[in-house]
């Protein structure tokens, strides 16, 4: 049987801040997961309010697995402890316990501002700006506050006045500290894992360049890279910094960062607290005194603030028909056009538009059709018809994805008096709701369907108006979860993101942000999207399709 063993590697290196030392620094024995999503696309989830128990939230920590949240304040000099029913998703915890940190012994801390657990939930580690002391306590019960003790303490004003967070090395042989009136990064070696009696100061990396008021650090399960929380009043970012040598500050490099302030969405003023699913960093929760509730952002494809054009491909020699509708499939291999027919085309290299070629087309009727969407099978289509009357209307295919196999009478139902002038469609993929566009009304509609996926059984239950937004509302698409909504419209050459707090519900709508497409397209007609939301496809007057990353 074949074993690896880890190697350790002794690296000394010295340094000079204001003074030598020498750093022992172990290789990381952490592996990199598979997938380490990028903050920057992250995307706005949900929500959990905390003012209930706590009036200064500070920071926040989670258990490894998700299923636990605590909460630091500085009101009630308190830890709040959440359990999360569904692990990792804010929206699920509920209020277990607290636990009172200054009577548990040692200096009193009257602004406790960061926290950190050891991943076996054994010691939990605080940090204030009141008395800039690290306390240790050991939990009796692990991850249970309830069974807290104070074990020790350790005095760092000398390298920090105005302590704000902390961290870790997953072993607990490297601590780190950060704070405003230092604006830099502060480590230690401890000589036994764990015990903060046992800290040695090695140094201090300045990050005043990118920040002035650092609130909370956070690190990558294998060292290789570090995240500021930045509680500047008027830029609130999240900052990220490579490592060379894993969890060696001193090679620290500012690498990029997210901006919190501008996102609509965020209305806390003052984020003090950030942290990430540590396993692969698909969720980011930021937490603040303004508000006190936990933010959950999720690291998604499809944020139009990092969208980019990558390819422009005219398809006019695949027709010179007016193409007003598009669609594309899941695998990223067949795409469809629709306008006075229907045309399928193969795309040879997936999600790549530049290699679409036209398979056969089926003309229907002579209406015009400006809006497409199939379900994911490949079996049934859907389209929007604006010419003898405004009808969404289904047809049966025999054999998957090949529109010259539809067979039976087309299913219609009248939208008239709700959709007027419709130019897009968009379908859950259940198949028990579809939301439609029009550039009469300049309005988004959502219809249910008794029976999924028949287009006869539609109801029409909410309709918005984004007249605000654009007044030619031309196309629209959907993320594959149905919660976040992409509108393209005419007037101002804008595709526009919203969030669907309640897949589909549009009635709770959150207008997200929007990307001009005027420098590509003039006269935008529709959009797809990958599954995934790492491509954003356009089709307009230009007969180009232009393809976009959002990655």
């Amino acid at each position: 049987m074949k074993k690896i063993f880890s190697i350790l590697l002794l690296l000394i290196s010295v340094a000079s801040f204001g003074q030598h030392h020498m750093m022992l620094a172990l290789a990381s024995q952490s592996t990199t997961p598979a997938t380490w999503y990028d903050f920057r696309y992250a995307t706005y989830k949900q929500q959990f309010s905390v003012a209930t128990q706590e009036g200064t939230s500070q920071t926040m920590f989670f258990k490894p697995d998700g299923t636990i949240m605590y909460v630091l304040g500085s009101a009630g000099d308190d830890i709040n402890q959440y359990a999360l029913s569904t692990a990792w998703e804010v929206n699920s915890a509920s209020y277990t316990k607290v636990k009172a940190l200054n009577t548990l012994g040692g200096t009193s801390e009257g602004t406790p501002t960061g926290i950190f657990i050891s991943p076996d939930g054994t010691y939990l580690f605080v940090i204030g700006s009141g008395a800039d002391y690290v306390k240790q306590f050991t939990f009796g019960t692990a991850w249970d506050v309830a069974t807290l003790s104070y074990t020790r303490e350790l005095l760092i004003s000398g390298q920090e006045g105005n302590s704000s967070g902390i961290s870790f090395r997953p072993d607990g042989s490297y601590m780190y500290t950060i704070g405003t009136a230092g604006d830099a990064v502060d480590y230690y070696s401890l000589s036994t894992n764990w015990n903060i009696s046992t800290a040695s100061y090695l140094g201090t990396k300045s990050i005043s360049t990118q920040s002035t008021t650092p609130r909370e650090i956070y690190f990558k399960s294998d060292g290789t890279e570090m995240y500021l929380l930045d509680g500047d009043a008027t830029d609130f970012r999240v900052h990220k910094y490579t490592m060379s040598t894993p969890w060696d500050i001193a090679n620290l490099t500012y690498s990029t960062s997210r901006d919190l302030y501008n996102t609509v969405i965020f209305t806390e003023t003052t984020p003090t607290g950030l942290f990430f699913k540590g396993d692969d960093c698909s969720r980011m929760y930021v937490v603040g005194t303004g508000g006190d509730a936990v933010w959950q952002y999720n690291m998604e494809y499809g944020n139009l603030n990092n969208t980019e054009l990558l390819y422009s491909t005219n398809v006019s020699s695949i027709s010179t028909m007016t193409k007003r509708g598009l669609f594309i499939d899941d695998l990223g291999q067949h795409l469809y056009f629709s306008g006075d027919s229907i045309i399928e085309c193969s795309i040879s290299s997936d999600y790549d538009s530049r290699y679409t070629s036209r398979v056969r087309a089926t003309v229907f009727d002579s209406d015009s059709k400006p809006g497409i969407s199939f379900k994911q099978d490949g079996l049934k289509y859907f389209l929007i018809r604006d010419a003898t009357g405004d009808y969404i209307t289904h047809q049966s295919i025999s054999t998957a994805w090949n529109i010259s196999t539809y067979s039976g009478a087309s299913v219609n139902f009248t939208i008239t008096s709700t959709t007027t002038g419709p130019t897009g469609i968009t379908l859950k993929r259940d198949g028990i709701a579809a939301l439609a566009v029009g550039n009469t009304n300049d309005d988004i509609d959502l219809y249910t369907m008794s029976t999924a996926w028949d287009a006869s059984t539609s109801t029409n239950t909410t309709s918005v108006s984004l007249s605000s937004y654009d007044t030619e509302l031309q196309g629209i698409v959907t993320n594959k979860e149905g919660t976040i909504v992409y509108i393209i419209g005419s007037s101002n050459d804008k595709i526009y993101s919203f969030y669907l707090p309640t897949a589909f519900s549009i009635s709770t709508m959150v207008f997200l942000n929007d990307f001009s497409i005027s420098s590509q397209e003039t006269t935008p007609y529709d959009i797809a999207l990958s599954p995934e939301g790492k491509y954003i496809y356009i089709i307009g007057g230009n007969n180009y399709i232009y393809q976009y990353s959002t990655f």
